[in-house]
Order: C-alpha cells, then sequence, then structure tokens
C-alpha cells in the first residue's frame, strides 16, 4: 500500500512540476523510492491542487500522507497544514482547508495543539479564517471547543 501511494505521490508531482525535485539531505522531506525526494512543499502543493480542483485522484496521496500524519505525528501534520493556508490561493481553498484535515487535526489532537494553533494564528490571519470552517460542536473536546470559540470571537 505504501509503495502505491508513493508511486502515486510522485505521479502528481511530476504533473504539477515535471522537473525532478531534488532536496536529498533534507531532515523535512519524504524519502521516496529511485533516489527521488519529495520535499513538504511539494506535498503541500499537491494537496492545495487537491482541494482547489475538485479532489482528483491524482493529487489524493498527498492528502492520504497528510492524513496518516494525524496519526503519526501531528506536530508535523500542523506544520504541513499552516504552510497550505499560507499558500492558499483562494479563501474558497482556506475553508477548505478548515473543513478538512484542518477540524481532523483538532478532532484528534486538540488538546496538545490547540495552545500552538492559536498562538500562531494571533499572527496569521489566515489561520483564523480555516479555523472559522472547523465544526467543532460534535467533534472536539470541550475545552478546545472553547478555546476555539473564544479566539474566533476576539479576530472577528
Amino acid at each position: 500500500m505504501a509503495s502505491l501511494i508513493t508511486e502515486q505521490l510522485i505521479e502528481s508531482l511530476d504533473r504539477l512540476a515535471p522537473a525532478p525535485v531534488r532536496a536529498l539531505r533534507c531532515p523535512s522531506s519524504l524519502a521516496l523510492t529511485g533516489g527521488r525526494v519529495v520535499t513538504d512543499e511539494d506535498i503541500v502543493r499537491s494537496y492545495i491542487s487537491f482541494l482547489e480542483h475538485g479532489r482528483q485522484d491524482a493529487d489524493l496521496p498527498a492528502w492520504d500522507h497528510i492524513a496518516d500524519l494525524l496519526t503519526t505525528d501531528p506536530t508535523r501534520a500542523w506544520q504541513l497544514l499552516q504552510r497550505a493556508i499560507e499558500l492558499a490561493p483562494s479563501d474558497d481553498v482556506l475553508e477548505s482547508i478548515g473543513e478538512d484535515l484542518l477540524e481532523d487535526l483538532l478532532a484528534r489532537h486538540g488538546v496538545e495543539l490547540v495552545d500552538r494553533i492559536l498562538a500562531d494564528g494571533a499572527v496569521n490571519p489566515r489561520i483564523a479564517t480555516a479555523l472559522q470552517c472547523t465544526w467543532g460542536e460534535t467533534r472536539f473536546d470541550a475545552r478546545v471547543l472553547q478555546k476555539v470559540n473564544q479566539f474566533l470571537k476576539s479576530h472577528d
């Protein structure tokens, strides 16, 4: 399964940027087969493309990768989502990030990450836009929901 996702991710990234991506010795990269290294930036751009162009299958591996990180490394998942929020080309994409993996991240790991996410949101208003689209009433821990709601009220 992992090799299929790896191959799909390489194909989708080649479609976005035909030139091979080389980021050897980059600690924040995902090493792939064949000497190919895909950077976090590549994954984020493919994820944005997935959201922006109607969730096309070609970009699904990037979504899968970030979704897997929600379980295996939620801090890194937040770093990738934060970069996606920075690069999002429209409010529609920001909203999609909020109602998609950002909501899942807060539902699963909000207790441990909410303070960091809100601190980042205090200096980046685009994070507040994405947070407005999360549906935490039924999914977030009560403490997380309270903090997110207080943050959003103070950033209207």
